[in-house]
């Protein structure tokens, strides 16, 4: 299992974010952050939407070109594969939460998606935490054989977490 590790140098974001954060107060934080250089190629900021209370986070990776032009995360047909795949996995989807994530900030910089894909991982961020892909690597995939077969193993991920949520 893969395992978050902790970096010795300070986080220009941490120290911005209150001791009892929100999630309209870390929206609010967020919308003027310039801890790292993502602001200076980014239009807004793309914060998650959801049930704040949800039992399920879907994390992606950095805000793509179409995200940051919407100002949400998971827009377009990455958003309708996702919305597809909850469904069959038996989500509902109206009780997950979205959001993106600056690259490897969750996992630590040790972290490969590609090697730990289908696995829970300790992690001080949850109960349970499972590596999966970003429904919009599945849309690039080169073929139509490919894109069936990885939605496969992405609806067969979030069986696995809708097996230890229920």
């Amino acid at each position: 299992m893969a395992t978050r590790k902790k970096s010795d140098s300070p986080d220009p974001a941490q120290a911005k974010i209150p001791s009892t954060p929100t999630l309209p107060g870390l929206a609010k934080i967020a919308k003027n952050c310039q801890a790292c250089d993502l602001w200076e190629r980014s239009t807004q900021t793309v914060f998650g939407e959801g049930e704040p209370n949800s039992k399920v986070m879907f994390i992606g990776e950095v805000p793509g070109d179409q995200e940051d032009r919407a100002g949400r995360p998971f827009v377009g047909p990455a958003r309708q594969l996702l919305n597809k795949a909850l469904a069959e996995a038996g989500i509902d989807r109206r009780k997950v939460y979205v959001t993106n994530v600056v690259a490897q900030a969750l996992l630590g910089s040790d972290f490969r998606g590609t090697q730990h894909r289908g696995e829970f991982l300790d992690s001080p961020l949850a109960r349970w935490v499972l590596a999966t892909v970003h429904p919009s690597s599945i849309l690039r995939a080169p073929d139509e054989e490919t894109r069936h077969e990885e939605t496969r193993r992405f609806i067969a991920d979030l069986k696995n977490i809708a097996a230890v949520i229920s």
